[in-house]
């Protein structure tokens, strides 16, 4: 489970990075004048890599740190949903595991189908909500990350 989170974690950094090379891209291609660290330290990333066409520079940093991004995100949503999974297979083996193991003989002769259809609304309305909440630490890091990103923009 930590890994997951941090890798969540990092999904929304490369996400809130994102929106940050976006900002001298765009304050380039309006001209502007360069004001602020963020734009300050993007000057002295081009004087590093000692490039002649700033805007083609942006627009590379900013096509890789894209693929990056949706790599890492689509890799939290795989370890997410596998998460899911291995909590949805445990919940049916153990919601299985009790009416084999009880005393349910008239029920499992007589009912059978309604007591397998009670178990399966309960572990899939249980799993979805293990879901949804691993949904909501992803997105709460991303919302948190992308918003002090652009309150330091700002």
């Amino acid at each position: 489970m930590p890994f997951v989170a941090s890798i969540m974690f990092t999904a929304g950094l490369l996400e809130a990075l994102n929106l940050l090379v976006l900002y001298p891209l765009i304050n380039y291609g309006l001209e502007q004048k360069s004001q602020g660290r963020i734009l300050e330290f993007f000057d002295q990333l081009i004087i590093f890599f000692q490039t002649e066409n700033t805007f083609l520079f942006y627009c590379y940093l900013l096509i890789l740190v894209t693929v990056i991004t949706v790599s890492f995100k689509f890799y939290s949503q795989f370890l997410g949903f596998s998460l899911y999974r291995k909590i949805n297979k445990d919940l049916y083996n153990s919601i299985f595991e009790k009416y084999l193991t009880r005393d349910y003989n008239y029920f499992v002769n007589n009912q059978q189908g309604n007591l397998i259809h009670t178990g399966t609304l309960a572990a899939n309305g249980t799993s979805a909500l293990i879901y949804q909440s691993i949904q909501f630490i992803s997105d709460s890091f991303r919302f948190l990350l992308l918003f002090l990103s652009l309150v330091f923009i700002s």
